[in-house]
């Protein structure tokens, strides 16, 4: 069995080297700028430079190609070759794998990622479906995640209610609270005085 084809994820270790084959089926030619359009197409040199002139006359700022491959490398597009759209597939699905909605851990979340705060979107194709997570207590933090994954580290799962302001204390110091030294006789509290005369055996 070729090497190749024994490789696993995670095989890969620092220093080493993983080379990729010519006709590799997950990449496909990205824009350089030195590919020459042929003399039938519709940008073909002819055609560029008659536009060209074209611009120059409106605008008095043709575009160069050194503009335009500056333009192209700003946007990503100066790589030799770029992943085609069965490359982009197989890394959906194994994202979708890892941290999709079918794991126990989405089935069991309150809500998606697609309305989280801690997901940082994707450009590009796979911007509908993926996003970054950002959460240091998620078990995705720095994995990328379909919209449809969720987890308990939801930001809106949970949010704790703002406890309860107490009122502020009313101190009244103008007014003056009567307080009796003693009770009054009507109140049950003391016992009424016996003004009967005690027989004291004295004639």
């Amino acid at each position: 069995m070729p090497w190749s084809e024994r490789l696993r994820p995670g095989d890969l270790g620092p220093g080493d080297l993983l080379p990729t084959e010519q006709d590799d089926p997950r990449l496909e030619p990205g824009y350089t700028g030195e590919d020459a359009p042929p003399p039938n197409s519709a940008v073909s040199s002819e055609l560029a430079d008659h536009l060209d002139a074209e611009d120059a006359e409106i605008t008095d700022r043709a575009p160069t190609r050194g503009a335009i491959a500056a333009v192209a490398d700003e946007l990503g597009m100066g790589r030799p070759r770029v992943l085609s759209r069965y490359g982009l597939r197989l890394a959906a699905d194994r994202w979708d794998d890892s941290f999709g909605p079918r794991t126990p851990m989405a089935q069991a979340a309150p809500a998606t990622c697609q309305s989280c705060a801690f997901l940082i979107p994707l450009s590009g194709s796979l911007s509908q479906s993926f996003g970054l997570c950002a959460n240091e207590l998620s078990p995705a933090d720095g994995r990328v995640v379909s919209l449809a994954y969720g987890c308990g580290g939801h930001s809106e799962a949970a949010v704790m209610p703002t406890p309860p302001r107490p009122a502020e204390p009313v101190l009244d110091s103008t007014a003056v609270d009567p307080f009796p030294l003693r009770p009054p006789t009507d109140s049950g509290s003391i016992l009424p005085e016996d003004t009967t005369t005690a027989d004291l055996g004295h004639s």
